[in-house]
């Protein structure tokens, strides 16, 4: 999974060291709970649709009456502020931080990271004296908060999730004249 911080301008962040998880409520380590749990299940229907739509794209680069010469198969989870947040706007995207993934080469290349639905403990704190580190972290839950910006204080501000996606159909034609 690929993290890119695209912001929504118009979101006013908190600094993302202004909560340590030491500091966490009780009502705060529930949420963080729920939503590891709500991105593992994310994560099974991702790979389920990843897996059924790859099968479709081979079954048309093996047709060779089919147009299609090559494909994209692209994945992006997009975390949405609290529409309850003080710079929640009904103009705007409210984009906290998307993260985007490519399903195309799944389990084939170990240079193409795919750990969507792996079932492995993503924990990076499991090996440390750390309050998280006796739980078992999905890979979507691990990239929201090792390998974005967004720090705890930010990750409390998620409301929803956006999850699409999408197969890009590819031809190359060469121009006969």
């Amino acid at each position: 999974m690929i993290c890119r911080n695209s912001r929504d301008e118009y979101v006013q962040y908190i600094d993302e060291w202004s909560i340590e998880p030491e500091q966490f409520s009780e009502e705060q380590t529930k949420f963080l709970f729920k939503l590891n749990a709500q991105l593992s299940d994310i994560e099974k229907e991702i790979g389920s649709e990843v897996a059924r739509l790859r099968k479709d794209c081979q079954e048309k680069l093996n047709n060779p009456s089919d147009w299609v010469n090559d494909y994209e198969l692209e994945c992006v989870v997009t975390f949405i502020l609290n529409n309850e947040d003080p710079c929640f706007s009904d103009e705007d995207d409210n984009i906290l931080v998307d993260l985007y993934g490519s399903g195309k080469h799944m389990g084939k290349h170990k240079r193409e990271i795919w750990n969507i639905a792996d079932n492995v403990n993503h924990n990076k704190f499991q090996r440390y004296d750390h309050p998280l580190k006796n739980e078992h972290h999905c890979w979507l839950y691990y990239c929201l908060y090792d390998r974005t910006e967004l720090g705890w204080a930010n990750i409390f501000r998620i409301g929803s999730i956006w999850v699409d996606v999408k197969v890009e159909y590819q031809t190359i034609l060469k121009v006969t004249g």
